[in-house]
């Protein structure tokens, strides 16, 4: 493969064929990506989005893939993964600096030991600082949104920009097509152990609301308005609920779990039951909030 061989001679990082992308999302389904690159520099990857846009080629910028369902029979292109880039974080006052590859959770950690107070809500969702920031993650009545200053960020000219940037729920710009290099956060000053106790509260939660024993994409649908998606398919006794071996979660009823080898058609179908009902009995039109990556 053309260009698979010209990646390999260019990156440092690892480059593969048919890569199977159920092991590289939580939900563990995904067929063979055309060619997955991981990149261990900023300079690589701007070179391989720019060398992709000019080829034409189709490619994916992903995370540590929490929020994903690739399909079954994968996806022809190039799936770039960025955890390994952009993992700086500085601390600098009131203010840190997080690379779009920190886990969440390092950035936490690292407020929380500096006693600086803002994203405690936030503990416990898993992925990276950048997928956080592109779909404007929250919890418990925060988004992300609310403590960060500015955005760093890589345009469609593979120029490297900074900015304040305006987000929705679970929206951000950069669903458009930008790169995010990081993000700059403000934080109050806190006492630590008042920190670290609100970090362990909040993970308690999870750990007794989420079913955090099987794999999954995290919660499907955005809450309606004054609504919340959970209880909604809750009280229509819609939880265990299955296709294949996709289930609605017993324990969270916004979880779809995948008990054993659900396939991403076993998720579609039981998600569009699931939207049917809840369009039929409540005239809602529930959102997706994880996101089907297609084959082409």
């Amino acid at each position: 493969m053309p260009i698979y061989d010209g990646i390999k001679k260019r990156i440092k990082g690892v480059v593969k064929k048919d890569e199977m992308l159920k092991e590289y999302t939580y939900i563990r389904i995904g067929g063979p990506a055309d060619v997955l690159v991981i990149p261990e520099s900023s300079e690589d990857l701007r070179w391989l989005t720019t060398f992709l846009e000019k080829k034409g080629i189709r490619f994916f910028i992903m995370g540590n893939g929490t929020n994903l369902v690739f399909s079954d029979k994968g996806f022809r292109g190039v799936v770039i993964k960025t955890n390994r880039c952009f993992n700086e974080i500085k601390v600098f006052g009131n203010r840190i600096f997080a690379g779009s590859g920190v886990d969440l959770i390092k950035l936490i950690l690292k407020s929380a030991e500096c006693g600086l107070s803002c994203l405690e809500t936030l503990s416990g969702i898993p992925g990276t600082v950048g997928g956080a920031v592109w779909m404007n993650a929250g919890a418990f009545g925060k988004e992300i949104k609310d403590c960060i200053e500015r955005i760093h960020y890589i345009d469609s000219g593979g120029d490297e920009k900074e900015r304040e940037m305006d987000f929705s729920y679970r929206e951000s710009p950069f669903q458009k097509g930008d790169i995010i290099v990081g993000a700059r956060f403000y934080f109050e000053k806190k006492e630590r152990v008042e920190i670290v106790r609100e970090i362990e509260e909040v993970k308690k939660k999870r750990e007794e609301k989420q079913p955090l024993d099987f794999a999954s994409a995290g919660s499907v649908f955005k809450n309606p308005k004054n609504r919340f998606a959970g209880e909604i398919i809750e009280r229509l006794g819609m939880k265990k609920m299955s296709v294949g071996d996709a289930e609605i979660s017993s324990k969270h009823a916004n979880f779809i779990i995948n008990k054993r080898s659900a396939t991403s058609d076993d998720v579609k179908r039981l998600v569009e039951k699931v939207r049917d009902r809840v369009r039929k009995e409540e005239g809602i039109e529930l959102e997706l909030e994880v996101e089907f990556v297609e084959e082409k």
